[in-house]
């Protein structure tokens, strides 16, 4: 064999391999793996659970707005979740963090390691605390939550990188924060937490109204479970009462009822932002 097509063939071969080898390890960004988001249909996952499932329904009904969705069964997610064509909202639970369910938004797709185009992977995981069904609370944060899920979901179809970052991102809103005032529950706040120029000690039922009345205000929301476990957390959310935009997100372990909710630390960093009388 002459050796100019010997070379040839070993070119011909090189660049074969190198070409299959790229397309299998491509790995698409965020922004393209989420492009065709508004378009599809997002499922909204029931559960066996009436009362949860009741409050879930109404708050997608009231607050869903960036997607066609509709609602679906477990069993309808067992059989569709490997279809890269639709979005899942639904109620999940960890066993690393007990006491607590989570609020996942994913697409749907094959499992795999790597970021294909069509595997599946989660966009967005926040936890509430189911207990908060029979005070009520829930029927008033679960509908803020669906919000942030879906601001989630809009910021993150413009992010270059390969990866989601966390809900810390939204902390630097308070950069151009126009609110005066931060109202916040006394069960919301460390046990040796002080109150700051603009933050407002309340009842949980005023937190509440603020909400349900869309007041131009911040909304302190805490999140953790109803008892202490190894490993649990504490969630700290400071959330506008009209427009359910998060302004700060914090986690801190869980160890007692001293620990949990915001500290002096944190509403000092709030207050700095604040447009109150006392800047």
């Amino acid at each position: 064999m002459p050796a100019f097509r010997k070379l040839s063939i070993v070119l011909f071969l090189a660049l074969s391999f190198c070409l299959t080898c790229g397309a299998q390890g491509k790995v698409y960004t965020i922004k393209a793996r989420l492009a065709d988001f508004y378009s599809r249909t997002t499922k909204v996952v029931l559960s066996d659970d009436q009362m949860l499932d009741m409050v879930l329904e109404d708050a997608v009904k009231t607050r869903w707005r960036v997607s066609p969705y509709e609602f679906c069964s477990e069993e309808d997610y067992d059989r569709l979740k490997t279809n890269s064509t639709f979005y899942f909202l639904r109620v999940v639970y960890k066993d690393s963090e007990p006491g607590l369910v989570f609020l996942s938004l994913s697409k749907g797709g094959k499992t795999s390691r790597s970021a294909d185009f069509d595997s599946a992977f989660d966009i967005i995981i926040i936890p509430f605390d189911r207990s908060d069904l029979s005070s009520g609370k829930l029927a008033t944060v679960l509908p803020i939550f669906v919000d942030v899920v879906q601001t989630y979901a809009e910021d993150a179809r413009v992010m270059e990188g390969r990866s989601l970052v966390g809900l810390a991102r939204y902390n630097k809103n308070l950069i151009r924060n126009s609110y005066s005032e931060m109202l916040i529950a006394d069960s919301d706040m460390d046990a040796s937490a002080s109150l700051s120029p603009g933050i407002t000690r309340c009842t949980r039922q005023e937190t509440e109204t603020a909400f349900v009345e869309g007041s131009k205000c911040l909304v302190g929301i805490v999140v953790c479970p109803q008892y202490p476990q190894s490993g649990a957390k504490s969630y700290q959310y400071a959330v506008s009462a009209d427009t359910h935009e998060l302004f700060f997100f914090r986690t801190r372990p869980f160890d007692s009822y001293e620990s949990v909710g915001f500290t002096g630390k944190d509403l000092s960093i709030i207050s700095r932002f604040l447009k109150h009388a006392d800047r």
